[in-house]
């Protein structure tokens, strides 16, 4: 939800969201909005429908993991990553692998657990 509100924000403020050489137009960021809704949505459908609980959460975790490793290859060799026309910060990478690289191993081990349960076998 955070990334959405993201750029939502972005998009109200017409401030900058600018990603190496990317610089995020109103439609791309419309585009990871859809995504993001996506993805909610999911997880929202999949606390009533229980077919839906492996995907909803290994889809979670793939997305929070890739958003992790682009900010640890930035750790790693520093590029442009400014969001509202503020630069953002090695330190606020660094805080954001913290928390989303967890969460999206989290939600990877639930994927699994719910496919498989507690006794190994396929629920």
């Amino acid at each position: 939800m955070p990334h959405w509100a993201c750029h939502y924000y972005r998009i109200e403020t017409e401030s900058s969201f600018v990603v190496e050489s990317w610089n995020f137009t109103v439609a791309d960021s419309i585009v990871f909005m859809i995504i993001y809704s996506i993805i909610i949505l999911l997880n929202l459908f999949a606390i009533s429908f229980k077919n839906l609980r492996v995907t909803a959460s290994l889809i979670a975790g793939i997305v929070h993991l890739t958003l992790g490793i682009i900010h640890i290859i930035r750790i790693i060799n520093p590029f442009k990553f400014e969001i509202f026309y503020l630069n953002w910060s090695l330190n606020s990478s660094v805080r954001e692998c913290i928390i989303i690289i967890p969460f999206g191993i989290l939600c990877i081990l639930l994927s699994y657990s719910t496919r498989f349960g507690a006794t190994g076998k396929r629920a």
